[in-house]
């Protein structure tokens, strides 16, 4: 198996039920379907989308934040360990494939800053925001949302086609620095980028419940969402390469 897939875009997702004995979905749209199966067939998955902070820490800290062993890098570390195995008979098959689902959809969740957010307002869902729309209007959403794919909306992100765009960009010498085992490190440059690009505008000022994204606001965080989507891709292709090659770590994750 050879990823070669860094940015899996998709706006929608057909036939990702939660079962999977219907046709497959392409990769691009497996991708999403974790959404989906929380609410239903995989509810005890509900907790591996996220990572929550206490807002008074500067720091992500994995005793304190994984302690009940149920946060999205602990996930990660599961789904790429059972993308590794071997599967001979139906079972560990079908095993292989959710892990597919949930590895990919676990690395783009964890690169998108709020989902290592403040506990307080989980991860921005409780900041009620007003966005402008493309025709000079505004509608409302809040933080969280907004980083979830508003502003790559906006920015021009928005298909499955952009992925090749993005995939275009990236230089060897990124792909040589993002790629890593370390997955904790990439936890703790997405809460660092919660703290100082998601939650405050550029003047330092902390976003509030109820106000307007300004033009500012957007214009800054377009750049930071995108070169995040970009390390997942690279990132996400490193581990599948990982595990088909049989050189991903036993333990990616060292508790303190």
């Amino acid at each position: 198996m050879n990823a070669n897939v860094r940015n899996p875009l998709g706006s929608s997702c057909p036939g990702c039920n939660n079962s999977l004995s219907s046709q497959p979905p392409s990769f691009q749209t497996a991708c999403l379907w974790p959404d989906d199966s929380r609410d239903d067939t995989f509810k005890g998955t509900y907790e591996y989308h996220y990572i929550n902070v206490p807002k008074a820490e500067s720091e992500f800290s994995i005793n304190r934040d994984c302690r009940a062993m149920d946060c999205n890098i602990i996930a990660i570390q599961r789904y790429a360990r059972y993308l590794s195995e071997p599967a001979e008979s139906d079972r560990p098959k079908e095993r292989k494939a959710l892990a597919l689902r949930f590895l990919s959809h676990f690395v783009a969740d964890l690169h998108q800053p709020l989902h290592v957010g403040f506990v307080e307002d989980l991860g921005g869902n409780r900041i009620d925001v007003t966005m402008p729309n493309a025709s000079g209007g505004t509608f409302s959403s809040n933080l969280h949302e907004a980083w979830d794919g508003q502003i790559l909306g906006r920015g021009g992100l928005s298909s499955q086609s952009d992925g090749t765009t993005l995939n275009a960009e990236i230089t060897p010498a990124e792909v040589t620095a993002w790629e890593s085992f370390d997955i904790k490190a990439w936890a703790a440059e997405s809460y660092q980028l919660a703290r100082s690009k998601a939650y405050r505008h550029p003047d330092g000022t902390p976003v509030v419940d109820g106000e307007t994204l300004s033009a500012a606001y957007l214009d800054a965080a377009f750049p930071v969402a995108k070169e995040q989507l970009k390390k997942a891709g690279v990132r996400l292709a490193f581990l599948i390469n990982a595990a088909a090659a049989g050189t991903l770590p036993a333990n990616m994750i060292k508790f303190e």
